[in-house]
């Protein structure tokens, strides 16, 4: 059987008009997720809801959640973002001595409430019957008021701005406490004793505390 040419450049090219259609549709379609995404904006759905789509998409301010906190983050929060940290009156003078101007702290206590009010910097307490979970929810009322977040521990100790040294290419990034391969990327050893009671699954529950908050935000 012979085959001329003609006919192998036919098949060749109708295979490459077909790896080409395939390109072409890949990209219309990627395209028109970026007109769904960019062009509507969205808001976060109430706690429990997921109403966001599957994508790296900017959140809508949405400053009914908590007016008291929008207004105060409109005068520390510089580019929308800020350091969030937990506090009670036994971290004062580490507090003091911090140095990066656009950050916020999560009172516990009054005490440590009068201290800053005093000293006229920002800190924020929730009312008495919203501590459950307390930072948990503060956290998940920041991102939908528009803010990017770094949740920190009062442990830390900073040496420079940590905005100069964070690529913001991630919806979600964290550190952990571990201090080998198996610990760093979370794995986290629980002792099986009865008088542990539900401690022994306390991490969890902070766990999936998180991830609710996340879900509702960015469908994850």
């Amino acid at each position: 059987m012979i085959v001329g040419s003609a006919a192998c450049e036919s098949d060749e090219k109708a295979n490459m008009l077909k790896l080409k259609l395939v390109y072409v549709s890949d990209k219309n379609a990627e395209l028109k997720k970026q007109v769904l995404v960019m062009g509507n904006p969205h808001k976060a759905g109430p706690f429990g809801t997921v109403k966001s789509l599957r994508s790296n998409l900017t959140i809508v301010a949405d400053p009914s959640v908590n007016p008291r906190l929008a207004k105060l983050l409109e005068k520390v929060a510089f580019r929308k973002e800020l350091i969030v940290c937990l506090a009670n009156s036994n971290v004062k003078e580490m507090l003091e001595r911090a140095g990066i101007p656009n950050y916020l702290v999560v009172a516990q206590d009054d005490d440590i409430v009068n201290f800053f009010e005093l000293n006229h910097d920002p800190v924020y307490k929730r009312d008495p019957d919203q501590n459950v979970d307390e930072i948990f929810h503060v956290l998940r009322e920041l991102l939908r008021l528009g803010y990017n977040v770094l949740l920190s521990d009062v442990d830390i100790v900073y040496l420079q701005d940590p905005f100069d040294h964070i690529y913001r290419d991630s919806d979600v990034e964290s550190m952990t406490d571990g201090h080998n391969n198996s610990t760093t990327y979370g794995f986290d050893d629980v002792f099986d004793e009865h008088f542990m009671g539900w401690g022994l699954y306390a991490h969890i529950m902070r766990v999936w505390i998180i991830f609710q908050i996340y879900q509702d935000l960015f469908s994850i």
